[in-house]
């Protein structure tokens, strides 16, 4: 994963931290959507579950659906 977040802040000039940070409050806001469909989303994918394991959760989800 980091080697993801580094491809991205490479590409976007900032720093892997800043990437992984904004993942993950973008991910949090996500999870407070009060849409139908995003709360079921949500419901699927472990409240617990750090940044990596969300990621590789959706990644599959979206593997699996495609």
């Amino acid at each position: 994963m980091n080697r993801i977040f580094n491809e991205v802040a490479n590409r976007y000039n900032v720093s892997p931290d800043e990437v992984e940070r904004d993942i993950a409050q973008a991910l949090s806001l996500a999870r407070k959507s009060s849409a139908p469909k995003a709360k079921a989303f949500w419901r699927k994918i472990d409240e617990q579950a750090g940044i990596e394991e969300v990621i590789c959760n959706i990644a599959d989800r979206v593997r699996l659906a495609g």
